[in-house]
This record gives C-alpha cells, sequence and structure tokens, in this order.
C-alpha cells in the first residue's frame, strides 16, 4: 500500500504537466485552425481584388484607347468646323458682292428708264423732226429698244445671280451650324470618356491599395500560421516526450524535453560559462545572459511567438557563426534592423539581428564559431542584444534544444 502511494505521488507532477502540455497543444491547433480559416478567406479576397484590378486595367485600357479615338474626332469636326467657316464667310462676301451690283445695275437701269420715260413723252414725228436724218431717226428708235431688252435681261441675271448667292449663303451658313453641333457633340463624348476614365483611374488606385493591404495581411497570417505551426509541432514533441513511460530508481531526477522555456540562466560573461551545443556553437562567445526565451511573449503591448532568444551583451560585442555555412543574407530586414542569415546546407539556417555592422558578405562561406558581425540595437529593439534563431526547412524551433 506504502509502495502505491509512493508511486502516486511521483506521477502526479508528470501527469499535471502533461495536462498543462495536452492543452496548450489544443489551444495552439485551435489558434492554427483559426489563422488558416483566415488566411484561405485573405486569400479568397485577394483573388477578387485580383479579378477587379485585371477588370479595371482593361478597362482603362480600353477608355484610353476610346479618348484618343474620339479626341481624333473631335479634333476632326474642329477642323471641318473651321473649314465651314471659312466657306461661310466666303459665300457671305459674294453674297454681298451681288446685291452691290445688282443695287448698281438698278440704278443704272432707272436712269435709263427715266431717260427713255422722257424720249416716250415725244412724239414720233417730234423724234424724226428732231433726228439729222432718217437713219438717224431710226438708229435711236432701235437703240432705246435694244436699251431697254438689254437692261431687262441684265437684271434678271444679276437677281437670279443674287438669288443663287443668298442659297450659298444659307446653305454655307446651316453648314457651319450642323459642323459647330456636331463639334460640340463630340467634346461632349470627349468629355465623358474623360470623366470616366478618372473614375476608373481612381477605382483601380483604390483596388490596387486595397490589393496591397491584403497582400500585407496574407504575409502577416503566413508568417503568424508559421509561427502557430511550429508551436503545435513543438508542443506535439513536448508531449510525446512527456507521454513515454520512464523507468523509476531510488534516485529521481527530472529530465526537462527539448523545447521548454526556463532552463537555467548561466551568469554573465565569456569562457566556460557559455553553453555548449555540440554542432552549435553558442553564437555570442562573451555573454549567456537570456533576456527573452522562444515562444509566445508580449512586447510593446503585442502578444505574439517569439520564434528565437534574446542574448544581452554589450555593444559591439562579436557574433560568430553557430554552425559551418554561406551567408544567405547581410541586410536591413524590418524589425530584425541589420541582419545575418546563414544557411547551413542540411535543412539548418540561423538568424542573427538587430546587429551593429557585419563582418561578412553575401555568398561568404564561414566556419562554425567564425565572427561574422557585432552587437547592436537596430529594428525594433530596447538594447543592445542579439536576436538568434535556428530554423528546420524554414520552421522555427527553440534554439535552446541544441545547448
Amino acid at each position: 500500500m506504502l509502495v502505491l502511494l509512493m508511486i502516486l505521488v511521483l506521477l502526479l507532477p508528470v501527469s499535471a504537466e502533461a495536462t498543462t502540455t495536452k492543452q496548450r497543444l489544443d489551444t495552439a491547433k485551435q489558434q492554427l485552425s483559426k489563422l488558416e480559416s483566415e488566411l484561405k478567406d485573405t486569400q479568397t479576397q485577394l483573388n477578387e481584388l485580383r479579378a477587379e484590378e485585371r477588370r479595371l486595367s482593361d478597362d482603362l485600357s480600353w477608355l484610353r484607347v476610346r479618348s484618343e479615338e474620339q479626341s481624333r474626332v473631335y479634333q476632326d469636326a474642329l477642323q471641318q468646323k473651321e473649314t465651314a467657316y471659312s466657306i461661310m464667310i466666303d459665300d457671305e462676301a459674294a453674297y454681298q458682292e451681288s446685291l452691290q451690283r445688282f443695287s448698281d445695275k438698278q440704278d443704272q437701269y432707272c436712269e435709263r428708264i427715266s431717260q427713255m420715260y422722257k424720249w416716250q413723252n415725244k412724239s414720233m414725228l417730234e423724234l424724226l423732226l428732231g433726228s439729222d436724218s432718217l437713219q438717224s431717226f431710226f438708229t435711236t428708235v432701235n437703240f432705246m429698244k435694244f436699251v431697254s431688252d438689254a437692261d431687262e435681261q441684265a437684271m434678271q441675271d444679276l437677281e437670279n445671280a443674287a438669288e443663287e448667292a443668298e442659297m450659298m449663303r444659307l446653305r454655307s451658313e446651316n453648314s457651319y451650324n450642323e459642323l459647330t453641333t456636331l463639334a460640340a457633340e463630340a467634346d461632349e463624348v470627349l468629355r465623358q470618356i474623360e470623366a470616366d476614365q478618372a473614375m476608373t483611374q481612381s477605382e483601380l488606385d483604390e483596388a490596387s491599395y486595397s490589393l496591397s493591404l491584403f497582400r500585407q495581411k496574407e504575409e502577416n497570417l503566413s508568417s503568424e500560421k508559421t509561427y502557430a505551426q511550429a508551436d503545435v509541432n513543438r508542443y506535439a514533441t513536448q508531449l510525446e516526450i512527456e507521454n513515454r513511460p520512464t523507468t523509476t530508481t531510488t534516485t529521481t531526477t527530472t529530465t526537462r524535453p527539448p523545447g521548454t522555456n526556463s532552463p537555467t540562466q548561466p551568469p554573465m560573461g565569456g569562457g566556460d560559462s557559455v553553453p555548449s551545443g555540440g554542432s552549435f556553437a553558442w553564437p555570442v562567445p562573451s555573454s549567456s545572459y537570456i533576456t527573452s526565451y522562444f515562444g509566445m511573449r508580449t512586447f510593446w503591448g503585442v502578444t505574439r511567438p517569439h520564434q528565437g532568444i534574446d542574448i544581452a551583451a554589450g555593444m559591439g560585442s562579436n557574433v560568430v557563426s553557430a554552425r559551418a555555412g554561406t551567408i544567405t543574407y547581410a541586410g536591413w530586414l524590418g524589425d530584425y534592423g541589420n541582419l545575418i542569415i546563414v544557411d547551413h546546407g542540411d535543412g539548418f539556417s540561423t538568424r542573427y539581428a538587430h546587429l551593429s555592422g557585419y563582418n561578412c558578405y553575401y555568398g561568404q562561406s564561414v566556419s562554425k564559431g567564425q565572427a561574422i558581425g557585432f552587437i547592436g540595437s537596430t529594428g525594433r529593439s530596447s538594447g543592445p542584444h542579439l536576436h538568434f534563431e535556428i530554423l528546420i526547412n524554414g520552421i522555427p524551433v527553440n534554439p535552446l534544444s541544441y545547448y
């Protein structure tokens, strides 16, 4: 009975810890499922926005072509209007000239009619007696008849010419008015096309802006999903280790599984006090003081996964490569500040963030323990430290599992 009681006492802490890990695993799975659902919805909206952007781009291209065509129509209408105006001016001048000729001829005709009227008031005898000869008498009579007939024909011709000039003037004036209306209509169509073009451009700008926001949202959700998947994998591994049967001996020891967030912090300093990781070298030889661990944390009011560890050290202290590999990135990257990424060629890669400077270059091959940078506080940082990550096939894992 006593032995059974001792066994129960020994098993109780493990069961409690296993239950806590199981709850964490379930929570991580729920979070992962929620992120996957939200990411799927975001990608659906992204596809709709991309389709809308393509449609608006096509509409805008068509409107630009239509605007160019309508602009040519408008310019042609203006040119025709100017030509019609010139013709109308010429026809108006011709009409006025015809009227003037008709008026002048009418005055001449009136004078001749007056003179002939005077002659007609005389008798034939008086004309005969007043003539120098008989031939002169007949000449006078025939001339009067000829002048009268000629003036009447000229007056008729001038009247006809004036009427024709009036018709030409009216026709050119109507043509000018019609072309003026046509140019105004073409201008109105052009303005409407330009208004549609401006509206479509505005809608396209709005769609492009929304698309950029959803792309950023997709990127953030993908990153959060990666962290959530890493949490699920980590808690699943931890739960599996906790559930493994253990052999009980007279001396009970507790073995902390990889991935936990509370290892014993070594004191500040270098030399033998820094952790030893076998195939991994400690990235900051001068310090082993960890200020933030792998896992969920609240930083600057935001709770999110912390996918590495933070090692405090003096500004400018050396940062070394944890393993041999190739420099695949050395530059600024958002919250990371100055960042170095080393690819170790076997699925493993490491990241070194918030550096004050570099001691390597892109594409360089580095050896384990080789100095590649210097401690700094660039990017989203509250003081000099190194943010250190270990990734397996792009998924962050707890670096302390390897030391």
